[in-house]
């Protein structure tokens, strides 16, 4: 009992922390739309299935918890599959809007919500003693259709991961931090749920609140730390490279987000010890001040 009181009030914590990122998240969406409603996204929909987490295991009334149990599987699709559009977001920033991708993305929550709301008659996502009265949710096992959808969340997780990986070699360095930082986040909650549906440290033990907020944590650290929203990669092939003349690519704030080479001497030649990686530095110190007041 002590220990399912202890998950239950770090399943909270953790809701509350995925929710603030989402709301901190989207009031930054002005500098890159795609990559703040994606993350935005995934993590309102993990605060959602942590606080259903949180009511599953410590609700006093059993139709609460058996009702929040369910929950957490829609929940989580829509999770993965917000991580899905983040990756490639960030991976192909001059395609990130694709109708298909998040219509694909939309069919397995879909298909888990109805999975879900029609159980009781099934028994195909959870099944066992009390399943179908929908009492007793802590003593349920899993049916084939839970299984499905923790494949397909794994697997989504991991086509996540290939998409940061994607590019990451040819990346600056300030981008190659924020691609890190997020295949780390979704690694890191992956392996404590896996731990925990795996029953390796035992029935009774669920890593899985304290693996997600690690998660939180370098989510938290992506976005602030790391400028994730603010300073996000360009298309580079489309814009950069294909110019001869030198150009600098600004965010919003200034920072700059890409430059090709011309512009590199060029900032070099005002500036002999600019820093080695002038990705994610203010432009106008970059230029010691000589671009005059309009350029901040």
């Amino acid at each position: 009992m002590v220990l399912r009181d202890a998950a239950g009030a770090a399943y909270v914590v953790v809701a509350v922390a995925f929710a603030w990122i989402a709301l901190l998240t989207w009031r930054r969406r002005t500098h890159n739309p795609g990559v703040a409603l994606s993350l935005a996204s995934a993590m309102l929909a993990l605060a959602v299935a942590s606080l259903a987490d949180a009511v599953a295991v410590g609700a006093p009334g059993e139709q609460a918890a058996a009702v929040a149990s369910l929950v957490i599987v829609p929940a989580a699709s829509v999770a993965t599959g917000a991580l899905v559009c983040l990756g490639y977001g960030v991976a192909h920033p001059q395609r990130s809007h694709r109708p298909w991708l998040l219509g694909a993305l939309l069919v397995e929550p879909v298909l888990a919500a109805a999975a879900v709301a029609t159980n009781p008659a099934h028994l195909w996502v959870y099944r066992g003693v009390g399943a179908a009265q929908m009492t007793g949710s802590a003593d349920w096992g899993y049916g084939p259709a839970f299984w499905a959808h923790a494949a397909y969340c794994y697997l989504s997780l991991l086509a996540a991961v290939g998409l940061l990986a994607w590019g990451w070699r040819a990346s600056p360095p300030r981008f190659r931090h924020q691609r890190v930082t997020l295949a780390a986040a979704a690694l890191v909650g992956a392996a404590a749920n896996v731990t925990y549906l795996s029953r390796v440290l035992g029935a009774g033990v669920d890593p899985t609140p304290f693996g997600l907020a690690v998660a939180a944590g370098l989510m938290a650290f992506a976005l602030f730390r790391r400028d994730l929203v603010t300073l996000s990669p360009v298309a580079r092939g489309l814009i950069v490279d294909q110019i001869g003349d030198a150009i600098l690519v600004l965010g919003p704030t200034g920072l700059v987000l890409d430059l090709n080479a011309a512009a590199s001497d060029l900032v070099r030649s005002v500036h002999p010890d600019a820093p080695r990686d002038l990705v994610g530095h203010p432009v106008c110190r970059l230029f010691d001040g000589q671009l005059g007041p309009d350029v901040a």
